[in-house]
């Protein structure tokens, strides 16, 4: 008995209302992914960008107080891809904390 099969298809697919471009039956996605909480970002949608980095507005955010950072703010790009507010890094840094988040 001779099994046939296809090809998933790739290409521009829509769900929940929104446009992808990826496989239609896995649903893996090919685009701009946040590197706050790594979910994909929707062409349409508007980023902030920190060096080679995109994140979502929401996720453009201090990862010590959560305070939502603004274009022209100050602030830290850590290694781990966390940002940190230029306050919350001269705090730490003052009291002599080695490890900032």
């Amino acid at each position: 008995m001779r099994q046939s099969y296809s090809k998933p298809k790739v290409g521009r697919f829509m769900r929940h209302g929104v446009y992808y471009i990826g496989c239609m039956w896995c649903g893996s996605r090919y685009g701009t992914k946040c590197a706050g909480c790594e979910q994909g970002i929707p062409p349409t949608q508007i980023v902030r960008r920190a060096q080679d980095y995109v994140y979502h507005l929401e996720c453009f955010a201090c990862s010590m107080c959560s305070r939502q950072l603004n274009t022209g703010d100050e602030f830290y790009l850590m290694d781990d891809k966390k940002l940190v507010c230029k306050a919350d890094y001269e705090t730490v840094k003052t009291r002599g904390k080695s490890q900032i988040p």
